[in-house]
């Protein structure tokens, strides 16, 4: 069966496993091409739930998921900035 897309960014927020992980699941099913992609936000450094610890704890989860993708043949986008601009600059790439 035909891919309904060629390529679909799938954004990592929060949910950063590739095993059940459903919206990942559905892009992988729908096109021909994902891009994993994570945003770091200005936003998200700004508020008091990231500490140092917790900011530590996400650069080891990405740093974990970023192998698993490899290991797929794959590569994790990680940029850093305002999330809308971010996505729109990697969907005209």
């Amino acid at each position: 069966m035909a891919k309904q897309y060629t390529r679909v960014i799938h954004w990592f927020r929060r949910d950063l496993r590739l095993t059940d992980n459903t919206a990942l699941l559905a892009a992988c099913r729908a096109s021909e091409e994902v891009v994993p992609a994570y945003i770091v936000s200005h936003w998200t450094k700004k508020h008091p739930w990231t500490g140092p610890k917790r900011q530590l704890f996400l650069c080891q989860c990405l740093e974990s998921l970023s192998k698993n993708i490899n290991h797929l043949k794959g590569a994790l986008v990680i940029r850093e900035g305002d999330a809308l601009e971010e996505l729109t600059k990697l969907v005209n790439e």
